[in-house]
């Protein structure tokens, strides 16, 4: 859960907030067990449009993608969770 996105740092270009310490939780705990764990280190972003997108294969192979798939393909993003 976001608690606040008051004190989290939002970039400009990308339009995406870093809430990876405005962020509480069982799964929130988890991942910071998993990251100490299993020697990786993360930040967690919210996108400020809050859109999930889509990802669509076009007949001749390109991939178009918008909301949180785009931040993916863009490379802004490794992974994404959504529930």
């Amino acid at each position: 859960m976001i608690w606040t996105l008051a004190t989290a740092f939002f970039d400009e270009t990308t339009q995406i907030f870093d809430v990876t310490k405005s962020t509480k939780g069982m799964f929130y705990d988890l991942f910071m067990v998993l990251q100490e764990k299993l020697n990786f280190t993360a930040t967690l972003n919210k996108r400020k449009d809050s859109q999930w997108g889509i990802a669509k294969v076009l007949s001749n192979g390109t991939v178009i993608t918008s909301g949180i798939h785009a931040d993916v393909a863009k490379g802004d993003a490794d992974m994404i969770v959504a529930r």
